[in-house]
């Protein structure tokens, strides 16, 4: 059993022998003269136009490590950036969230007070009674709103009091929304929230928050904070930032004022993880099936960053998905990806390569991750595909990852035996809640999955 890590740390000298009474004493000497060090340390540090860098000479100790733990933890707790990172707004910006695309019509509704509509040109045009609801379709030019032909593609509605948030589709959402037509003839909603606010409702979405770890949380909330901001910089002249599904970071709405969640967020509020004083994406996943690999072999096509690095895990065994089999017939794969086919083309079989370029064949061997897939066709030519756009394709609720021990062509169908849930760059979500579980804190979870990042306070 993994030792608590709320126990008393003095309890199991209360019978000690002098000798080791003698040791407590020097570790206490050793730790005070640790902390009148900090002390100096943040009084240099200060200086015109520089924020002082906080000294954390006690989170460099390492937790005692769990008595069943399958492999210790390999690198240091992540630490306080030196400098600042220049702060994307004026205190905690918004975030753009894409909550329901391709719909034909939604509705949005007031509750307790009204709303304003303004149009792209940020001209107020309508308001909307409160206890009022709204019927938004696509039309051929513009937008229908409740039946009447609207000469706009997009709506954006304001409820006026920000603590009263709109209803879309039954659901409260956010005082603030905007409507986009943006290929007819369907609608997206984009919901505008401020970070802490979106990220409670990430927590909510990614991990089961009620039976998870709190060291666990703070590491998904700073994981969490600095995806969402990467995004914000990259997509700022996108009608979104985020969508609220896997293709992003999955988001429920409604949570903002959970305990549990608020706790997470306040304890890590505004701090984001940073490679070289810049921001980048920390990716996560659900469970790496014993270690993650590199942004750069998985993602080829985004930028990638030193902190995105392949690391052994070890403690994501207690992941449902740690290890499993899935059978799909050919002519399932087929129809999935049946752009990749042409004619009487038929899918003979798939060719998946490792990230060394090596195959992946019937033999079952040491897990890995592939990096490259070819379709087989009858005709005898081939279509390379990179394995995520395979996965993502042929469905990645039953496909959970691309890493496989094994893969058998069994003639009518191909039978994989992988491990983990999802593309294994990053935080391992499955790991770093079993690193919790085993006495270790977010920062030390944080230092395992990204090496080398650094933690920055941007608001």
């Amino acid at each position: 059993m993994a030792r608590n890590p709320n126990r008393n740390p003095l309890a199991p000298f209360s019978d000690a022998s002098t000798f080791q009474r003698l040791a407590v004493v020097l570790v206490c000497v050793v730790g005070m003269a640790g902390l009148l060090s900090c002390s100096q340390s943040e009084r240099s540090a200060s200086g015109p136009g520089v924020r002082a860098s906080k000294c954390e000479p006690c989170k460099e100790i390492t937790v005692q490590k769990p008595r069943q733990q399958m492999q210790p933890a390999t690198s240091a707790p992540v630490q306080q950036a030196p400098v600042p990172v220049e702060a994307l707004a004026a205190g905690e910006p918004y975030v753009r969230v894409a909550v329901l695309k391709d719909a034909p019509v939604l509705r949005i509704a007031t509750t307790t007070v009204e709303a304003r509509v303004f149009n792209a040109a940020n001209q107020e045009i309508e308001r909307i009674p409160r206890n009022t609801v709204v019927e938004i379709a696509a039309g051929p030019a513009g937008l229908v709103v409740n039946g009447s032909r609207v000469n706009e593609s997009q709506l954006r509605l304001e409820s006026t009091s920000a603590s009263v948030p709109l209803r879309l589709n039954d659901q409260d959402t956010a005082a603030r929304m905007t409507v986009f037509r943006i290929k007819s003839p369907v609608l997206t909603a984009v919901a505008h929230l401020p970070m802490e606010e979106y990220l409670a409702g990430v927590l909510a979405g990614e991990v089961p928050y009620e039976r998870w770890h709190p060291e666990a949380l703070k590491a998904q909330a700073i994981t969490s904070r600095s995806f969402a901001l990467y995004q914000l910089r990259k997509n700022a002249n996108d009608p979104y930032d985020v969508e609220s599904t896997v293709m992003s970071q999955v988001f429920k709405s409604g949570f903002k004022n959970n305990p549990i969640l608020s706790s997470a967020l306040n304890s890590t509020f505004g701090l984001i993880l940073t490679s070289d004083g810049a921001p980048f994406s920390a990716y996560f996943h659900s469970s790496c099936g014993d270690h993650t690999d590199p942004s750069s072999v998985v993602f080829p096509d985004r930028p990638s960053a030193r902190p995105l690095t392949p690391v052994g895990c070890g403690f994501c065994s207690i992941s449902p998905a740690h290890r499993w089999k899935f059978t799909m017939e050919k002519r399932v794969i087929q129809d999935k990806l049946s752009s990749q086919f042409s004619g009487r083309q038929t899918l003979t079989g798939v060719t998946l390569l490792d990230i060394s370029g090596a195959a992946i064949g019937p033999g079952a061997g040491p897990m890995r991750r592939v990096s490259t897939v070819f379709l087989r066709r009858s005709d005898g030519s081939t279509a390379p595909l990179s394995a995520n756009q395979f996965r993502l394709a042929v469905g990645a609720r039953d496909l959970k990852s691309m890493q496989f021990e094994q893969v058998v062509d069994t003639g009518s169908a191909i039978e994989f035996t992988g491990g983990g849930f999802g593309h294994g760059v990053g935080l391992c979500q499955w790991g770093s809640q079993g690193m919790a579980l085993g006495g270790y804190n977010h920062l030390q979870i944080l230092g395992k999955y990204y090496t080398g990042a650094a933690l920055s306070k941007i608001y």
